[in-house]
């Protein structure tokens, strides 16, 4: 899973292939992160019911 609360942050970790970027939202709320990921440029995709999360780099090595 590439998202995971700490407390009252949550981090959200790219999936792409040997990445390791992520993004660190102050916040409990996962409206605020939707947010984030969004102001930040990153895309979530869902696939065989899994969602996963890549940042601006991975999107353009995969074509997303």
């Amino acid at each position: 899973m590439s998202i995971e609360r700490d407390g009252l942050s949550i981090t959200v970790e790219c999936d792409g292939a040997g990445c390791t970027d992520y993004l660190l939202v102050d916040s409990e709320f996962f409206g605020d992160v939707l947010q984030k990921i969004k102001d930040n440029g990153w895309k979530s995709k869902k696939q065989d019911g899994e969602w996963y999360h890549f940042c601006p780099e991975c999107q353009q090595k995969m074509g997303l």
